[in-house]
């Protein structure tokens, strides 16, 4: 396991990448759904990345550890030598990996704001759900199901050739994965895995 640090360049760099790769499979989203708050930035960048401009919408959800690293701990590691801060990030990405295995894989009932519920019944046929980073999988698995839950009847089109309904696609984008198996293996990520990234708005960058 590695640790790359991505500079505000190098990010913009990682979703121009990200957004190439996801339009050369042949997918055009016309709705990205960032999860907040380091999927708003890669769903940001995205959007500037693709033509024709897709929407843009935010959902937030963020799992405990992530709410723990504010306040004390992050104002410590920002004075810490970079080595010093790579060997933390591995450190907690390993306990993480063992607390996560014993902990309950509950999906969870989370609001869906109104901007993508109109988003949706406007009829958003193909929605891109984004995250900077996956590691257990379980937040971008709630979101993707939660959005395929709040689709009425009237998002629902009808396809030329066919008279059955199709209901919008739905696929899910992230920068990297810092595990090889989690529960939610995202349809397009850029760097290999299992990595670490440190993003430009980390309290350690």
């Amino acid at each position: 396991m590695k640790v790359k640090t991505l500079n505000d360049h190098d990010f913009d760099e990682a979703c121009r990448k990200l957004a190439q790769l996801i339009e050369a499979s042949g997918f055009h989203p016309d709705l990205i759904v960032g999860i907040a708050t380091g999927g708003d930035y890669v769903a940001e960048r995205l959007q500037h990345h693709m033509h024709p401009t897709p929407a843009l919408a935010s959902i937030r959800l963020q799992r405990p550890s992530t709410k723990a690293k504010a306040g004390l701990l992050s104002r410590i590691v920002r004075h810490l030598p970079r080595p010093v801060c790579d060997a933390l990030r591995i450190i907690e990405s390993k306990i993480l990996t063992i607390t996560d295995r014993t902990r309950a894989k509950t999906i969870q009932e989370i609001p869906i704001p109104q901007q993508i519920k109109q988003a949706i019944a406007a009829g958003a046929k193909k929605i891109l759900i984004a995250d900077d980073a996956i590691d257990s999988g379980q937040t971008m698995l709630t979101v993707k199901k939660a959005l395929e839950k709040a689709q009425p009847p009237k998002a629902e089109i009808k396809t030329e050739t066919t008279n059955k309904t199709k209901k919008a696609e739905i696929k899910t984008a992230a920068i990297t994965k810092t595990r090889p198996n989690p529960l939610l293996n995202p349809d397009f990520t850029l760097l290999p895995t299992p990595t670490i990234v440190r993003f430009p708005w980390a309290p350690d960058a």
